[in-house]
């Protein structure tokens, strides 16, 4: 329709859920400081080639802190239902949109390691601070890192950007992720990966 107003340059329509689908319920005490995060169940969760006896878990840390962590209890099953509600407290209204719960969806299975499925960063600017929102939060494919655990990939349209060097260098490089809260003129930086730094003297990295 030509007279509707045409979208932002920045706008990213939703993905479909290709890693999952967490259901989430986000409920903030400003009087307490404490941010409610209820994690319901998880839809949408791919057909893996060997599915075997898999089961799944749900973790959260509060970044960018990552100080305050959680994680569901372990259920099976292609919906797995949770329904568990964890609670993260000094959580400043005024600094609000400098905070993010990160969801990390793990398929568990007996005998071996832990992997994660998907993940995603929802950044806490996106709270109403009238009440519970609740919302399904789809997850992006998660990138397993030596040492790491797994990148955070951060949307353009949720006001962060990451990058990645994509060519092999022998210089020393910092994975950052950068968070811009126009509202307060803050920018928060988080340092997620570091490479090609040698200690001389063990040759080895740090």
């Amino acid at each position: 329709d030509s007279l509707l107003p045409p979208l932002p340059e920045t706008y990213e329509p939703e993905a479909l859920g290709k890693y999952g689908t967490l259901d989430v319920a986000f409920e903030y005490d400003p009087s307490e400081q404490r941010l409610a995060v209820t994690v319901t169940a998880a839809t949408d969760i791919p057909t893996l080639k060997s599915t075997g006896n898999i089961s799944w878990q749900v973790h959260l840390v509060l970044l960018p802190t990552k100080k305050q962590r959680a994680k569901t209890g372990v259920q099976k099953g292609p919906c797995p239902v949770f329904t568990e509600t964890f609670r993260f407290s000094c959580v400043e209204k005024e600094a609000l949109g400098d905070y993010a719960v990160r969801f990390r969806l793990y398929s568990v299975r007996r005998m071996k390691k832990e992997k994660v499925l998907g993940e995603k960063v929802f950044y806490l600017t996106k709270l109403n601070l009238q009440g519970k929102l609740a919302l399904p939060v789809t997850l992006e494919p998660g990138t397993s890192v030596p040492g790491c655990g797994s990148v955070v990939s951060v949307s353009r349209s949720a006001g962060a950007l990451s990058h990645r060097s994509t060519g092999e260098s022998s210089t020393p490089e910092l994975l950052l992720g950068l968070l811009y809260n126009s509202t307060t003129g803050r920018l928060s930086a988080e340092v997620i990966k570091g490479s090609h730094f040698k200690n001389s003297a063990t040759d080895r990295l740090p």
